[in-house]
């Protein structure tokens, strides 16, 4: 068929938004027809094969516009039809029944006067493919509420089901205890101080690692179908799938999770042939609680006649329970399409939460509100591909940054470096060293918290209400009475809570590396406007910091220090050369002075590196610098992958884009604020 041909090998791919859809999808210059030829692939055996051709339309511009298809498999035409919805895609699937690959190709051809947009077109087969992978998330599901966990209520009973094919792991841990930190946590596997989404008007900082990325990278189609408007692409989250479905309900009302089943199991249809990513965040265990008939009669606990907090408290938890079970029954119906459609070997499936919700344990009924175990403690229900350690509970504690990392062993896909999370998988194997520490992190509005826990103990650093707290968690599981003492672990818990809260923090960094032997003492002052609070990572106890506005002085002692690296099977890995590393807040513009000392010396520039460690620029003793100018990503200054010489790096990590309410749509604000983010 005449037409001019269109590569879709040599042509970009761009995102295009329509309505509630945001998808990547080849832009064709209309005008004059188009031609897509696509070779039909081997059917393994010689002869005729089974495949289908999937292909998606849009048409751009205004109402009127159209998009003329016609599909040619060898010299017969398969169909032909005209897309005329410019708002929204026109999706088909196109079994190929029987096709001979020897002497056939499929040629699609498309005329429109303007220019439209394509997306998918491919065709796929029947072949056994890598595991498709799945992640259901529950916004605010506590672990101690399913059967599977212990519960004694009959709330999950497809949950429970799956669990027996599953591993089960007991002591998850999310990194915040409210939405957009704790999903962006699990989607780039880096802790909420790299990726920058901390408080709610913070926007993801760019450029991270991504799970959704990394999937692509090897194959995979990625869709995402997103309920909670904390969790929009406006936010940096989401941007990078194929396929993003804002699904978040009208005017601050709950989207139904039935709707988010229904178009993820017609994206499954869809998507039938090639490996799929998809990620799910349902939405009915966050309040308000409303679970639809019957489920909203579940567990009602009988009246009383006189309202009392305990009797209210029980009403919330009967009518969360509630919601638990409807939630429940989507994830039924989601594993039925999965047999039925044999796919559920061969699928990756993953159950868990953002966070917890607490029921007045610690004196609310909400999450957001503190780092206590019951707003971070998450289920994490992990079936593998042919359910292989089906039954196994995993005991050991990880994080949801660990999620990605795992994903990826699971499917044989590369490690990605710029996790901070690692991979439970040699761990499920009964392989490697137990995680050690988990951390978690608040800063939303008037909030500013962090911890650090273990198996036996945990630690939390409320840096707004400058109090610091113990627990023993194998004598007191509940976290209701803290310490009065620093427990035996506290010096490693407060320095592991320190490094993570400013691994990639707003503010000046500078890294010391000794080298060897080479130095025992290096002191330094920064001085200049806007600068205050200077601390040290670790070594805490092998150097001091004074500080005062306008200036911070550091002495840092080398030869009794100890190596940190994450990851590591031990906290200090002694693979990795000493170091040390100075964070504190500064005025991004303003002009800024180092002088520094290497055993009573003043350092050569040669020694001092500003900017990427590979930069090449050093200045001299007290020269003025912008921190601005020195924007790097700490990932980069890893002291492990750094040439073992005495050396001094000095970089800036920028502050995240934040959005204000103001800016935000109307539609985005009555979502926002049904879900009490907004007041």
């Amino acid at each position: 068929m005449p037409g001019d041909v269109f590569s879709l090998t040599g042509s970009p791919k761009d995102y295009v938004s329509r309505e509630k859809e945001r998808r990547c999808a080849w832009r064709a210059p209309g005008g004059t027809r188009k031609v897509i030829r696509l070779s039909l692939p081997s059917s393994g055996s010689g002869g005729p094969g089974r495949a289908a051709l999937r292909l998606g339309v849009l048409p751009r511009g205004a109402p009127d516009t159209k998009v003329d298809v016609d599909i040619r498999v060898g010299n017969e035409r398969l169909t032909s039809y005209t897309v005329d919805q410019p708002m929204e895609w026109t999706d088909r699937r196109f079994e190929l029944a029987a096709w001979d690959p020897a002497n056939a190709e499929c040629v699609i051809s498309c005329q429109s006067d303007r220019d439209f947009w394509i997306g998918p077109c491919e065709i796929v087969t029947d072949a056994v493919s890598p595991p498709n992978v799945l992640i259901v998330l529950f916004d605010a599901l506590r672990p101690d509420h399913l059967g599977c966990y212990g519960y004694g209520r009959n709330t999950s009973p497809e949950i429970d089901a799956l669990a027996r094919d599953s591993v089960l792991c007991i002591d998850a841990i999310a990194q915040a205890s409210w939405t957009r930190p704790s999903v962006a946590s699990l989607l780039t596997s880096c802790y909420p101080s790299t990726h920058g989404a901390l408080d709610r008007q913070h926007v993801m900082r760019p450029n991270l690692p991504s799970l959704v990325q990394a999937l692509k990278d090897v194959g995979y189609e990625t869709h995402c179908f997103m309920t909670n408007p904390s969790c929009l692409p406006i936010w940096g989250i989401g941007t990078d799938f194929d396929r993003f479905m804002d699904l978040v309900g009208p005017t601050g009302v709950k989207m139904d999770d039935a709707r988010v089943m229904d178009a993820m199991v017609a994206s499954m249809r869809y998507a039938e042939g090639r490996p799929w990513f998809m990620f799910a965040h349902l939405l009915g265990t966050h309040i308000p609680y409303n679970a639809p008939s019957p489920f909203n009669t579940m567990f009602r606990s009988p009246d009383t006649e006189a309202a009392t907090q305990e009797s209210e408290k029980q009403k919330l938890i009967d009518s969360y329970d509630e919601e638990i079970a409807y939630s429940d029954s989507q994830i039924g119906r989601l594993v039925n399409e999965l047999r039925s459609s044999g796919l559920y070997d061969n699928t990756l499936i993953i159950l868990t939460a953002d966070h917890g919700e607490e029921f007045n344990e610690h004196g609310v009924c909400a999450h957001g509100e503190s780092l206590y175990n019951e707003e971070l403690h998450v289920p994490l229900v992990m079936k593998l591909p042919r359910s292989d350690h089906a039954g196994l509970r995993y005991e050991d504690i990880l994080e949801l940054v660990d999620v990605a990392p795992t994903i990826l062993d699971i499917v044989g896909a590369p490690a990605q470096p710029r996790f901070q999370g690692r991979s439970f998988l040699p761990g499920i194997r009964g392989q490697g060293a137990a995680k050690k520490f988990a951390y978690a992190s608040l800063y939303l509005e008037a909030k500013s918290m962090y911890m650090a826990q273990t198996k036996e103990a945990k630690y939390i650093h409320d840096v707004a209400a400058r109090e610091k707290m113990w627990f023993n968690l194998k004598q007191d599981p509940q976290e209701q009475h803290p310490l009065k003492q620093p427990i035996p672990e506290a010096r490693e818990l407060e320095e592991y809570a320190a490094h993570i809260t400013t691994l990639d923090a707003e503010g000046l960094n500078i890294l010391i590396t000794p080298g060897g032997a080479e130095v025992n003492v290096v002191s330094g002052v920064v001085q200049g406007k806007g600068v205050a609070e200077g601390k040290i990572n670790y070594h805490a106890d092998c150097g001091e910091v004074c500080d005062e506005e306008g200036r911070v002085a550091f002495t840092i002692r080398f030869g009794q220090g100890r190596n940190f690296r994450l990851g590591a099977d031990r906290w200090f890995d002694t693979v990795e050369q000493d170091s040390a590393r100075l964070h504190m807040r500064v005025d991004p513009d303003s002009e800024l002075s180092l002088r520094i000392e290497a055993d009573g010396k003043p350092v050569p520039p040669s020694s001092i590196f500003l900017g990427e460690a590979a930069a090449g620029v050093h200045p001299s003793n007290d020269a003025t610098f912008k921190p601005s100018l020195l924007a790097a990503d700490t990932y980069t200054f890893d002291p492990l992958l750094l040439a073992r010489r005495f050396a001094v790096y000095v970089w800036y990590v920028p502050g995240v884009k934040e959005i204000k309410d103001d800016d935000l749509t109307q539609e985005v604000r009555e979502a926002l604020q049904g879900l009490g983010y907004l007041k």
